[in-house]
């Protein structure tokens, strides 16, 4: 993925060093002095540097969170993410001028990902549109995180599924789908010991769950609840 800059006046700021690849074409098309990148790991930020100081190239590298720690007062007519967000962070709104492009992974709770591009409007606003193409990075690691745990789904209410919890595999399907799904919902998957395909969905926020298991002739979905109510949010 890259950022087109028209004029060499333009300021690019990514949030993901990495290896320094996509940073070095940045400075490429718009000048080492006007790109700043950022990656939230030390070990990234001091082997990216060395890379581009070897092939010409002195950026501003910071060692921070991208989603928050950008230089005071800075702003930028390109911003690109090289780590998915399930969330656009308010501070590339912020810091990115009016008419300015933002390029941004969006991948929420399931596997589905994809590009949005978007322009800074005079009322700090973003508008733009999902790109055809799904894409996805690894997620942007900002606060600290913790793992959920999800939870042995015991027997409970059962009917038969409509869908069958594979057609979360769709990455199209699977991004549209999570947008009608509680935001923290945790999504495993796997075989069964009979070597059926399982889909779990659970909801941290209130410990609701679905369990969704293929049977040799049909789809069977099981629901649990905290209140003992069937909750059909999920398929």
């Amino acid at each position: 993925m890259t950022a087109t800059a028209r004029k060499v006046a333009e300021t690019e700021e990514e949030a993901g060093a990495g290896s320094g690849y996509n940073a070095a074409m940045l400075c490429h098309l718009a000048g080492d002095a006007h790109v700043t990148t950022v990656d939230r790991s030390g070990t990234l930020t001091t082997l990216a540097r060395a890379r581009l100081n070897a092939v010409g190239f002195d950026p501003l590298v910071l060692h921070g969170d991208g989603a928050r720690d950008l230089p005071p007062d800075a702003t930028y007519d390109r911003i690109i993410a090289t780590a998915s967000v399930r969330r656009i962070p308010p501070v590339w709104l912020e810091r990115c001028r009016v008419g300015g492009l933002l390029v941004v992974p969006v991948k929420g709770t399931l596997a589905g990902g994809m590009l949005a591009r978007l322009t800074k409007q005079p009322d700090g606003a973003a508008v733009g549109r999902i790109l055809h193409t799904p894409a996805a990075f690894m997620p942007l690691r900002s606060r600290p995180e913790t793992r959920v745990r999800v939870p042995e789904i015991p027997g409970g209410p059962c009917g038969d599924a409509e869908l069958s919890g594979r057609v979360l595999d769709d990455w199209t399907f699977s991004f549209f789908a999570q947008l009608h799904m509680p935001r923290g919902l945790v999504r495993t998957y796997g075989r069964s010991d009979d070597g059926l395909h399982v889909t779990t969905l659970y909801d941290p926020a209130d410990g609701s769950a679905t369990r969704i298991e293929a049977t040799p002739d049909e789809q069977a979905v099981t629901y649990t609840a905290p209140d003992g109510h069937i909750h059909r949010w999920a398929l």
